[in-house]
This record gives structure tokens, sequence and C-alpha cells, in this order.
């Protein structure tokens, strides 16, 4: 994934930011833990795009 401008600095301005993301989920889930997910996800208020400015 490339951050345009996030990267280090230089004489030209900031370069650009090169990031690996590796995302690992579990296999497969049962019952209990995706009611466990659901529970989580109906209490919380966590929004992980709040930020993203669209």
């Amino acid at each position: 994934m490339r951050i345009k401008g996030k990267g280090l600095k230089s004489k030209h301005g900031p370069g650009d930011l090169y990031a690996l993301l590796k995302v690992v989920v579990p296999p497969s889930a049962n019952d209990e833990v995706k009611e466990l997910w659901q529970s989580l996800s109906d209490k919380s208020d966590f929004d992980p795009r709040e930020k993203w400015g669209n």
C-alpha cells in the first residue's frame, strides 16, 4: 500500500510511505463466538472509518 506524502522528508518534500498489511482472521467461528462478536458490535460505538474524511 502506498501512502503518498507521508514518508521520510527530503529536500524535495515528504516522500511516500509504503506499508505492507497482513490481516489474519480466525479460520472459522462457532455460533457462540459469532454471538459474542455481534454483542461487542452492538455495545461499542467505535467507528474505524470515523477519521477517513468521507
